[in-house]
């Protein structure tokens, strides 16, 4: 079955974030947002010697929520939950935060976006909102990606699979490179993909490619987990095999990137148990991100989340026996 008959008969529906790929029929994503050129926005502050940057790279949007949203919730229950956040039931939206680090000379990205698997203009603005930053993609020495889904790696290569980040050493946990150069279907079992087995190929197949592309600059975290004094890398698997939360730490300051250990900043830390579709192991992810978000409470450590409400920062707080987003908040933009 080719892409345009993938997308014709619903397969991606649960995918999107997984596999994204050009004209995606409107059922399937939901309607352009019309925000695609209001990429220009962007949040620096210091976290000790760090120079942190938040830039976009777009958003996605999906209608209907569920199965792409919570595929373990009751939809009453889910609509009634986000009704009283005034919230609304047809569709949810995903940002796409990625993080600069500017660390003396060096220029290093959390992340690297959606790049050649962009759904349409809601998403691929990373290049355009560094420019905005004032920095060039030959500027980039080192890219930490967090795991190899499309809307983190398919920024790191062009059209042609050549790279985009010339100048930039990429770093990935060897669990996760592993996992995916050997890939097939059958890794997923424990995933609501594999129900959509026809769009995971394809999925799995683009994974690959670029994995391959990146070779010649490819580096794999250190065992001891940590990189330039300043990064820990801590596993953090369910939502891929190998994906990793990156600490921060600069003259006693800390902050958590959490990548996609959790994908709404309600419905999932209310109910941690209703999972993401793109989950390779949905009962794993779910554990993983119920343990993490408590150690995040306890510790209070500032999060930095990927696909929460811009700039994606804040904090896991809770309200009796759940978890709340608790969002940094700015006297001025």
């Amino acid at each position: 079955m080719d892409r345009r008959s993938l997308l014709k008969t619903g397969l991606l529906a649960g995918v999107a974030t997984l596999i994204p790929l050009p004209r995606l029929a409107a059922r399937t994503i939901g309607k352009n947002s019309g925000l695609q050129q209001k990429s220009d926005g962007l949040h620096r502050f210091q976290l000790g010697d760090l120079e942190l940057t938040i830039l976009s790279d777009g958003h996605i949007l999906k209608t209907p929520i569920q199965p792409f949203m919570c595929p373990n919730g009751e939809k009453a229950e889910l609509e009634n939950l986000l009704e009283d956040n005034f919230r609304t039931t047809d569709s949810v939206d995903l940002a796409m935060n990625v993080m600069l680090v500017k660390k003396g000379a060096k220029y290093i990205l959390l992340d690297a976006g959606m790049g050649i698997f962009a759904t349409n203009a809601d998403n691929d603005w990373l290049l355009k909102s560094l420019s905005k930053a004032g920095i060039e993609p030959e500027n980039i020495t080192d890219i930490f990606i967090s795991h190899a889904h499309p809307d983190h790696i398919g920024g790191l290569v062009d059209k042609d699979h050549n790279l985009a980040f010339k100048n930039a050493t990429i770093y990935l946990s060897k669990t996760e490179y592993n996992f995916w150069t050997k890939a097939t279907v059958n890794d997923f079992k424990e995933s609501p993909l594999f129900k959509k087995q026809e769009a995971l190929k394809p999925t799995i197949n683009g994974i690959q490619n670029v994995l391959k592309s990146i070779q010649p600059k490819l580096k794999f975290y250190p065992e001891n987990g940590k990189l330039m004094d300043n990064f820990t890398f801590i596993s953090i698997p369910g939502h891929t095999p190998g994906m990793v939360m990156i600490q921060l730490a600069s003259k006693g300051e800390n902050l958590a990137y959490i990548a996609d250990l959790i994908h709404h900043d309600i419905l999932l830390f209310e109910h941690p148990e209703w999972g993401f579709s793109g989950d390779t192991n949905l009962a794993e992810a779910t554990q993983t991100r119920i343990k993490t978000l408590r150690q995040l409470n306890v510790s209070r450590t500032k999060i930095f989340a990927y696909h929460l409400p811009w700039p994606g920062l804040g904090f896991a707080g809770k309200n009796n026996q759940t978890f709340r987003w608790i969002p940094e908040v700015f006297a001025t933009p």
